[in-house]
């Protein structure tokens, strides 16, 4: 395969950063960023031709992308939390919530980290639902999810907020007479795993 002067001297770093990414995953994202949009072929290569994981190497290329969404102060707060927290968060992040996790990032211990995402679903296939409330409301919404089994992270950061919603759910299609248990045991069921979290 022939590269281009810039894309080799890319493709050398990359592969030598590889082989340390708690040291150089600041830098190893954009190259892996620009070998990614030069071609799928050199991408592999890359892999091949170094100790870094292809999960690792998405997780990377995920977290690049979401730079732009920082302020420089941001992103050497970024650079201090390091790779052993980030690759926890960066699956659960996006443009909206990035700030909010590093913020949480910052406060806890990757096993704390990896803990209270247990209950965050994030599976291919996963919707959306974007919801625009006012203050009180929202603070009313969040308040039933607490009793459902949503637990607070910080200000604006929940998990195991899409299981309390339905929880929520189920416990009103009872009252409203309408439940349909063939539906009801077509949803997702809490994990016994779960009452393990603090």
């Amino acid at each position: 395969m022939k590269f281009s002067n810039n894309n080799e001297d890319t493709f050398n770093a990359a592969v030598e950063h590889a082989n340390d990414i708690h040291k150089h995953w600041f830098s190893l994202g954009t190259s892996l960023s620009i070998l990614r949009a030069e071609g799928i072929d050199l991408f592999r290569r890359l892999l091949e031709e170094s100790k870094l994981s292809r999960k690792d190497a998405e997780r990377l290329i995920r977290l690049n992308r979401l730079l732009s969404c920082l302020s420089d102060e941001d992103q050497i707060r970024l650079k201090k939390v390091g790779w052993s927290k980030l690759k926890e968060i960066i699956g659960h992040a996006n443009n909206l919530n990035i700030r909010d996790l590093l913020e949480f990032a910052e406060a806890h211990t990757s096993s704390e980290i990896r803990r209270n995402f247990r209950k965050i679903p994030y599976a291919p296939g996963s919707r959306t639902v974007m919801l625009y409330l006012e203050p009180e409301e929202y603070e009313y919404v969040m308040l039933i999810l607490g009793l459902f089994g949503a637990e607070k992270l910080t200000d604006r950061l929940y998990t195991g907020k899409e299981f309390a919603l339905l929880s929520a759910l189920r416990e009103l299609a009872k009252l409203a007479g309408r439940f349909n248990s063939e539906y009801s045991s077509s949803l997702p069921k809490k994990d016994p795993a779960d009452d393990d979290q603090p």
